[in-house]
């Protein structure tokens, strides 16, 4: 892994050497891993790594994790044991330990050689920003969707003008505003649910943005729900208040595949997703 850009010179960088075998990894093979860094960085192949981690999901055995403690004992087991390695460091020949070789073995720095456990791999992965796009989470580490501001917001104005549309329609008056239909407690409560959710989704929206580092991700569950509730907002027959509430319906049920919001996605946030597209004009209650 690369710490600097490719124009840098010397160019820093760490090695996570991942090794998958049915038992612990000792010496014997990590030693093999160790020498070709000896010998390619005494070569000028490349330069010495900042860090050099095994990680494995077996672990090191005792003995291994001893050396890897005391890394000058580390530097001598592979002086006195370098016959071992000698003839698996390339196919083409045998890496003889020369004067030249040895001092560079000496004046290399072995603290460099260490093992890192899965789990501290996964722990240290969780606190970047990719942890999500790459693994995911549960649900409980989704911070709560932020409430509705008491007046409604400029971000929510035209999935807020289709509602009163919609409303409207229903109750055959021209509505400007909640005061238009507070009298009716059935349509008041939907309105309010109608923001709720709208909100639950935008905190959604902000686990994309900041958690998962793109903003791509919601407008492309956004397309997921456009795409799979096409015919219910769409259908002819019926009124606006019907569409809406058939397409709000279908939604808790549409299939999301191996979208990476996937596990984050609630009941609350799958009805919001309906006023998100009608706030992006994706869809019109009143005019299928």
């Amino acid at each position: 892994m690369w710490l600097d850009s490719a124009t840098k010179t010397p160019r820093r960088w760490q090695l996570y050497q991942c090794k998958h075998y049915d038992a612990k990894l000792g010496l014997s093979k990590a030693g093999i891993e160790i020498a070709k860094v000896l010998y390619y960085t005494h070569i000028g192949d490349y330069t010495p790594p900042e860090s050099y981690y095994f990680v494995t999901h077996k672990g090191v055995t005792s003995p291994f994790q001893d050396l890897l403690d005391a890394p000058e004992s580390l530097k001598n087991e592979m002086i006195v044991t370098w016959n071992s390695y000698s003839k698996a460091i390339t196919s083409k020949e045998t890496i003889a330990l020369s004067a030249e070789l040895k001092a560079h073995i000496l004046n290399f720095d072995f603290s460099v050689f260490a093992a890192k456990q899965p789990h501290d791999l996964l722990a240290e992965h969780a606190q970047t920003k990719y942890h999500l796009t790459v693994f995911g989470a549960p649900l409980v580490n989704r911070p709560p969707p932020p409430p509705p501001p008491s007046t409604v917001a400029a971000i929510e104005a035209k999935y807020i003008g289709q509602l009163y549309r919609v409303i409207g329609n229903d109750i055959r008056t021209e509505v400007g505003s909640a005061e238009d239909f507070k009298h009716s407690p059935y349509h008041a409560r939907m309105f309010e649910r109608s923001r709720l959710t709208f909100y639950s989704a935008e905190g959604l929206k902000e686990v994309a943005r900041d958690q998962m580092a793109d903003q791509a991700y919601f407008d492309t569950l956004l397309t997921e729900f456009s795409d799979g509730l096409y015919y219910q907002y769409t259908e002819p027959n019926g009124t606006p208040i019907e569409r809406l509430k058939a397409t709000v319906s279908a939604a808790q049920s549409i299939q999301l595949g191996s979208h990476p919001l996937k596990p984050h996605v609630s009941s609350k946030d799958r009805e919001g997703m309906c006023h998100q597209m009608a706030n992006e004009e994706r869809l019109d209650w009143c005019n299928p």
